[in-house]
């Protein structure tokens, strides 16, 4: 085993009550679910190869809370094994099945909830579908509302597309107004049904018009004692500034398979959620064998090895030591192969002299970045 992963990924059902039209899982289509001793055997040996390390365990899926079940039974046997301090939970939802009980729940155990939400209103939001096709921007508000309520501290996840990204600055005023204070707008990957509805995808110089925006908003929002903080921004700037790179899926090699892997329902392991229906990535199956034996799979060395150094057009480029452009999955599914050049790397070579000007001339608030 080349790293000892922290953080695993429990895909904890095909399913979803949900069709988002760019879903790199193509949720929905199967219905698979995970079972309790699938999954806690996955955190149990997590915890043995991690020793005193403490591990982080993500609820995903398809849509996490269809498996309510399951999740009570894992924290159910993970406090009853384990140092409460030694797991740290997430779950990310699609807040359809979010209600008062639900969110008590999660509150009661400490369950750290990201939920997704792409727009302001029905327009901005219109990818996130619901199963009958109906635009599900009402019920996420109403889960929002609930999670305000009961104090519960929200992350939230947006996907950048054609319907949303001139709406970027509208979208973190609703967030601020709702009490969400951090977020992440996501880069498009053309998986699942990302790849049949590629025509939603950016391009690199749509990305770059919207990262100015929220640059502004962050620095809008400061100047009112308001701190905001969007996860791809907030890296890039402070790769930048620090000359370090802090955030695994931006990095060079990716976190794949050494900071991070994810499990499908019927226990097979991959090094990367979002490549989990790709199977010539398959690292085993935690049914047939020991954790540490799957990710000491050649697999993972493949995308250890996976390096600017050695991608063709990146090991020459003057600007690889602050690019994020560490992404297996979206090279993957863009160009075939992981060792190619990431599909965003004309947005990255427009943003990184635009920040690093912004830098240099004082108009970056470096408080917001923690620099």
């Amino acid at each position: 085993m080349l790293r000892i992963p922290k953080l695993v990924v429990l895909n904890l059902t095909t399913d979803c009550n949900m069709r988002c039209k760019y879903c790199y899982a193509s949720a929905g289509e199967k219905q698979t679910y995970m079972s309790k001793d699938v999954a806690i055997k996955t955190i149990k040996e997590l915890k043995e190869i991690n020793g005193n390390n403490s591990i982080k365990v993500l609820f995903h899926g398809g849509e996490p809370l269809m498996c309510l079940d399951v999740i009570k039974d894992v924290i159910d046997f993970c406090e009853k094994n384990y140092d409460k301090k030694s797991i740290e939970y997430y779950i990310q939802t699609n807040c359809i099945l979010l209600n008062k009980e639900v969110i008590s729940y999660l509150k009661e155990k400490d369950v750290k909830i990201s939920i997704s939400l792409d727009g302001c209103d029905p327009n901005s939001n219109a990818c996130r579908i619901l199963k009958n096709k109906h635009n599900s921007f009402d019920i996420i508000k109403k889960s929002i509302d609930e999670l305000n309520a009961q104090n519960v501290k929200i992350n939230n996840l947006a996907v950048l597309n054609k319907k949303n990204y001139k709406n970027v600055g509208e979208i973190i005023d609703f967030l601020v107004s709702n009490k969400i204070y951090n977020f992440s707008f996501n880069y498009f990957i053309k998986g699942g049904r990302g790849n049949t509805n590629s025509n939603l995808a950016l391009t690199n110089e749509e990305i770059f018009e919207a990262t100015k925006i929220i640059i502004d908003k962050l620095n809008e929002y400061y100047k009112q004692n308001i701190l905001l903080n969007e996860k791809n921004v907030y890296y890039l700037v402070r790769s930048l500034a620090t000359k370090k790179k802090l955030y695994m899926c931006a990095n060079s090699p990716c976190g794949a398979g050494l900071n991070i892997f994810g499990i499908t329902p019927n226990g097979d392991i991959f090094p990367c959620d979002d490549l989990s229906s790709q199977n010539q990535f398959k690292l085993g199956n935690v049914k047939e064998k020991h954790l540490s034996e799957i990710l000491s799979n050649p697999i993972v060395t493949n995308f250890a090895m996976c390096t600017y150094s050695r991608i063709k057009g990146c090991k020459t480029c003057k600007l690889k030591t602050y690019c994020g452009a560490g992404c297996c999955s979206r090279k993957f599914y863009e160009n075939g192969d992981i060792y190619s050049i990431d599909p965003i790397c004309g947005f990255y070579k427009l943003a990184i002299p635009y920040v690093q000007e912004l830098l240099n001339s004082g108009k970056i608030i470096r408080e917001i970045y923690n620099i």
